[in-house]
Protein backbone atom coordinates (compact mmCIF):
# COMPACT_ATOMS: atom_id res chain seq x y z
CA UNK A 1 0.00 0.00 0.00
CA UNK A 2 3.03 2.23 1.08
CA UNK A 3 4.65 1.94 -1.87
CA UNK A 4 1.86 2.33 -4.30
CA UNK A 5 -0.09 5.03 -2.58
CA UNK A 6 2.32 6.56 -0.16
CA UNK A 7 2.57 7.64 3.60
CA UNK A 8 -0.63 5.64 4.79
CA UNK A 9 -2.61 8.32 6.92
CA UNK A 10 -6.46 8.56 7.57
CA UNK A 11 -6.89 12.10 5.92
CA UNK A 12 -5.60 10.29 2.44
CA UNK A 13 -7.26 7.30 2.97
CA UNK A 14 -9.51 5.98 -0.28
CA UNK A 15 -11.30 2.81 0.00
CA UNK A 16 -11.32 1.99 -3.36
CA UNK A 17 -7.68 2.64 -3.85
CA UNK A 18 -6.83 0.38 -1.19
CA UNK A 19 -9.41 -2.43 -2.35
CA UNK A 20 -7.74 -2.04 -6.00
CA UNK A 21 -3.96 -2.59 -4.66
CA UNK A 22 -4.90 -5.09 -2.74
CA UNK A 23 -7.12 -7.09 -5.03
CA UNK A 24 -4.02 -6.59 -7.54
CA UNK A 25 -1.63 -7.91 -4.78
CA UNK A 26 -4.26 -11.14 -4.27
CA UNK A 27 -4.31 -11.89 -8.72
CA UNK A 28 -0.87 -11.85 -8.23
CA UNK A 29 -0.75 -14.93 -6.03
CA UNK A 30 0.77 -12.84 -2.97
CA UNK A 31 -0.34 -13.14 0.71
CA UNK A 32 -1.73 -10.12 1.97
CA UNK A 33 -2.89 -11.41 5.61
CA UNK A 34 -0.51 -13.43 8.08
CA UNK A 35 -0.95 -16.40 10.29
CA UNK A 36 0.88 -15.29 13.11
CA UNK A 37 -2.34 -14.04 15.06
CA UNK A 38 -6.12 -14.50 14.76
CA UNK A 39 -8.11 -11.06 13.57
CA UNK A 40 -11.38 -9.65 13.45
CA UNK A 41 -13.98 -11.78 11.04
CA UNK A 42 -16.19 -8.94 10.35
CA UNK A 43 -19.27 -10.22 8.23
CA UNK A 44 -20.20 -6.78 6.91
CA UNK A 45 -21.38 -7.74 3.45
CA UNK A 46 -18.45 -7.41 1.44
CA UNK A 47 -17.26 -10.70 -0.79
CA UNK A 48 -13.62 -9.66 -0.13
CA UNK A 49 -12.39 -10.85 3.62
CA UNK A 50 -9.94 -7.17 3.25
CA UNK A 51 -12.79 -4.93 1.73
CA UNK A 52 -14.38 -6.07 4.82
CA UNK A 53 -11.60 -5.15 6.97
CA UNK A 54 -11.90 -2.26 5.45
CA UNK A 55 -15.00 -1.22 6.27
CA UNK A 56 -14.72 -2.33 9.86
CA UNK A 57 -11.69 0.16 10.26
CA UNK A 58 -14.38 3.10 8.64
CA UNK A 59 -16.19 1.97 11.55
CA UNK A 60 -13.78 1.91 14.25
CA UNK A 61 -12.83 5.48 12.54
CA UNK A 62 -16.48 6.88 12.60
CA UNK A 63 -17.09 6.41 16.06
CA UNK A 64 -13.90 7.75 16.86
CA UNK A 65 -12.71 4.63 18.69
CA UNK A 66 -9.09 6.24 19.63
CA UNK A 67 -11.05 8.87 21.86
CA UNK A 68 -13.23 6.47 23.62
CA UNK A 69 -9.94 4.55 24.66
CA UNK A 70 -8.11 7.60 25.73
CA UNK A 71 -11.42 8.27 27.84
CA UNK A 72 -10.87 4.57 29.46
CA UNK A 73 -10.49 4.57 33.33
CA UNK A 74 -9.86 0.83 33.27
CA UNK A 75 -8.59 -1.55 31.18
CA UNK A 76 -11.86 -3.44 30.93
CA UNK A 77 -13.75 -0.74 30.08
CA UNK A 78 -11.22 -0.17 26.89
CA UNK A 79 -11.47 -4.40 26.70
CA UNK A 80 -15.38 -2.95 26.06
CA UNK A 81 -14.96 -0.73 23.59
CA UNK A 82 -13.06 -3.37 21.35
CA UNK A 83 -15.38 -5.93 21.80
CA UNK A 84 -18.56 -4.33 20.53
CA UNK A 85 -16.90 -4.34 16.90
CA UNK A 86 -18.59 -6.99 14.32
CA UNK A 87 -15.94 -10.02 14.41
CA UNK A 88 -14.68 -9.32 17.96
CA UNK A 89 -14.76 -11.63 20.77
CA UNK A 90 -13.08 -12.58 24.18
CA UNK A 91 -10.00 -13.85 22.51
CA UNK A 92 -9.46 -11.13 19.58
CA UNK A 93 -10.93 -8.02 21.56
CA UNK A 94 -8.30 -8.88 24.30
CA UNK A 95 -5.45 -9.45 22.35
CA UNK A 96 -5.89 -6.20 20.78
CA UNK A 97 -6.52 -4.69 23.79
CA UNK A 98 -2.90 -5.92 24.42
CA UNK A 99 -1.49 -4.42 21.44
CA UNK A 100 -2.65 -0.78 21.85
CA UNK A 101 -1.11 -1.29 25.46
CA UNK A 102 2.30 -1.64 23.86
CA UNK A 103 1.92 1.58 22.27
CA UNK A 104 1.53 5.32 23.92
CA UNK A 105 -2.55 4.86 23.31
CA UNK A 106 -3.15 3.27 26.88
CA UNK A 107 -1.53 2.72 29.70
CA UNK A 108 -3.00 0.16 32.17
CA UNK A 109 -0.89 -2.47 34.17
CA UNK A 110 -1.16 -5.75 32.23
CA UNK A 111 -2.70 -7.43 35.90
CA UNK A 112 -5.18 -4.74 35.84
CA UNK A 113 -7.49 -7.18 33.91
CA UNK A 114 -7.55 -10.55 32.13
CA UNK A 115 -9.48 -12.53 29.93
CA UNK A 116 -9.03 -16.09 29.78
CA UNK A 117 -9.27 -17.16 26.09
CA UNK A 118 -10.42 -21.10 25.27
CA UNK A 119 -6.83 -22.18 25.21
CA UNK A 120 -6.12 -20.55 28.63
CA UNK A 121 -9.00 -21.75 29.62
CA UNK A 122 -8.04 -25.78 28.36
CA UNK A 123 -4.92 -25.03 30.12
CA UNK A 124 -7.00 -24.72 33.25
CA UNK A 125 -8.34 -27.62 32.71
CA UNK A 126 -5.25 -29.65 32.34
CA UNK A 127 -3.67 -27.91 34.97
CA UNK A 128 -6.31 -28.18 37.68
CA UNK A 129 -9.26 -30.55 36.44
CA UNK A 130 -12.28 -29.89 35.72
CA UNK A 131 -13.78 -26.98 37.99
CA UNK A 132 -16.98 -28.37 40.36
CA UNK A 133 -19.99 -27.67 40.19
CA UNK A 134 -22.05 -25.08 42.81
CA UNK A 135 -25.16 -25.92 44.34
CA UNK A 136 -26.34 -27.82 40.86
CA UNK A 137 -25.07 -25.33 38.69
CA UNK A 138 -21.64 -26.04 36.51
CA UNK A 139 -18.94 -23.83 36.77
CA UNK A 140 -16.97 -22.90 33.56
CA UNK A 141 -12.90 -21.63 33.78
CA UNK A 142 -14.40 -18.93 31.15
CA UNK A 143 -16.05 -17.31 33.89
CA UNK A 144 -13.81 -18.46 37.03
CA UNK A 145 -10.60 -17.96 34.77
CA UNK A 146 -9.59 -14.81 35.39
CA UNK A 147 -10.44 -15.21 39.61
CA UNK A 148 -7.62 -17.73 39.14
CA UNK A 149 -4.84 -16.62 36.93
CA UNK A 150 -4.85 -14.06 39.14
CA UNK A 151 -3.69 -15.80 41.85
CA UNK A 152 -1.54 -17.69 40.10
CA UNK A 153 -0.20 -14.30 39.53
CA UNK A 154 0.11 -13.27 43.12
CA UNK A 155 1.66 -16.63 44.05
CA UNK A 156 3.63 -17.36 42.04
CA UNK A 157 7.05 -17.13 44.58
CA UNK A 158 5.57 -19.67 46.69
CA UNK A 159 4.72 -21.73 44.52
CA UNK A 160 8.42 -21.82 42.24
CA UNK A 161 10.04 -21.90 46.11
CA UNK A 162 7.15 -24.73 46.95
CA UNK A 163 8.68 -27.13 43.80
CA UNK A 164 12.04 -25.97 43.85
CA UNK A 165 11.70 -24.03 40.34
CA UNK A 166 13.74 -20.75 39.52
CA UNK A 167 11.26 -18.26 39.38
CA UNK A 168 10.44 -17.20 36.02
CA UNK A 169 11.86 -13.61 36.29
CA UNK A 170 10.95 -11.93 31.98
CA UNK A 171 12.71 -9.05 30.03
CA UNK A 172 15.67 -6.94 31.17
CA UNK A 173 13.53 -5.97 34.27
CA UNK A 174 13.88 -9.47 35.57
CA UNK A 175 10.12 -9.05 36.62
CA UNK A 176 7.48 -11.34 37.48
CA UNK A 177 5.10 -12.96 35.55
CA UNK A 178 2.03 -10.62 35.10
CA UNK A 179 -1.38 -12.10 34.60
CA UNK A 180 -1.08 -11.64 30.56
CA UNK A 181 2.04 -13.79 31.01
CA UNK A 182 -0.11 -16.19 32.75
CA UNK A 183 -2.82 -16.76 30.44
CA UNK A 184 -0.32 -16.57 27.57
CA UNK A 185 1.44 -19.41 29.68
CA UNK A 186 -1.98 -21.29 30.44
CA UNK A 187 -2.33 -21.00 26.41
CA UNK A 188 1.04 -22.67 25.32
CA UNK A 189 0.49 -25.38 28.13
CA UNK A 190 -2.59 -26.89 25.98
CA UNK A 191 -0.94 -26.37 22.65
CA UNK A 192 1.98 -27.81 23.55
CA UNK A 193 0.44 -30.81 25.67
CA UNK A 194 -1.85 -31.47 22.78
CA UNK A 195 1.05 -31.51 20.50
CA UNK A 196 2.99 -34.01 22.58
CA UNK A 197 -0.41 -36.23 22.72
CA UNK A 198 -0.46 -39.27 20.94
CA UNK A 199 -2.56 -39.08 17.73
CA UNK A 200 -3.61 -35.75 18.34
CA UNK A 201 -4.13 -33.84 15.17
CA UNK A 202 -2.69 -30.69 15.13
CA UNK A 203 -4.53 -27.12 14.76
CA UNK A 204 -3.51 -25.45 12.00
CA UNK A 205 -0.45 -25.36 9.98
CA UNK A 206 3.35 -25.34 11.41
CA UNK A 207 5.00 -22.01 11.37
CA UNK A 208 7.83 -21.86 8.68
CA UNK A 209 10.55 -18.83 8.95
CA UNK A 210 11.29 -17.80 5.14
CA UNK A 211 13.56 -14.70 4.69
CA UNK A 212 11.73 -11.77 3.06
Amino acid sequence: LERKLGPLTWARYNVAEYDTVLQRALDDGQTIYTGAFQKFAPKLGAGKSHLNHLWLLEAMMGDNMLAQLEECRYMADAFDVIYKYPGSGDFIAFQLLMNLSYTPILNFSENDFVVAGVGACEGLKKCFGPPPARKGQSINFHDCGPSIIRWMAETQASHFARLGLKPALLGAEKRPMTMVDVEHTLCAVHKYTRARAKGAAPKGGRFTPRSR
